[in-house]
């Protein structure tokens, strides 16, 4: 732009879109679970393993979490299945930690029907352990408003006879700045 003799001048400048600055909208889950239930038992024989059936009835559920606890220094694996129409079974999570480790498996958006929690005993010698299932439904969707982020620029003033100025100027996005005499 041509400044006039006074040199006054007001610069407007759109922001950038890098790095994209805008609200988010986030899902939040709810802290206590809708429905939790527990199964006890384990299976006996190293190889072996126990199925629990576990059925997701609720609508709107945000995540199902199971957890497989044992006494230690048992060593135990979980696998979760979702059991199709026709009987057959698809692996929809799993967990095998090294052993004394305890099992945790977390599904987001289950889709409602029935599931199996399968209990695999690894190296154990006690049938005991807890299966616990527990769904947690969808929370309100909350905006995280953007905050607010510097942008940089260069003031480049070239004065007749060609010589040139350069400045950094720094302003919040939506703010103002006063430069002061930048071209002088």
């Amino acid at each position: 732009m041509q400044v006039g003799n006074t040199g006054k001048f007001t610069w407007h400048i759109n922001q950038s879109t890098r790095p994209v600055v805008q609200d988010k909208l986030v899902e939040i889950t709810e802290d206590q679970p809708v429905r939790t239930q527990s199964y006890q038992g384990g299976p006996t024989t190293i190889g072996q393993h126990v199925d629990h059936p576990f059925t997701i009835t609720e609508t709107g559920i945000d995540v199902l979490q199971v957890d497989l606890d044992w006494p230690s220094p048992d060593d135990l694996d979980l696998e979760v299945y979702k059991k199709n129409a026709d009987g057959s079974l698809t692996e929809v999570g799993s967990s095998g930690n090294f052993v004394g480790e305890k099992e945790h498996v977390t599904l987001e958006v289950p889709d409602p029907g029935r599931y199996i929690l399968r209990v695999i005993n690894i190296a154990s010698a006690s049938p005991t352990a807890t299966v616990t299932a527990s769904v947690f439904a969808r929370g309100k969707d909350t905006i995280i408003p953007a905050t607010a982020k510097s942008e940089a620029w260069t003031l480049t003033c070239e004065l007749p006879g060609g010589r040139r100025f350069s400045q950094a100027v720094v302003v919040n996005r939506g703010g103002v700045i006063d430069v002061g005499n930048a071209c002088r």
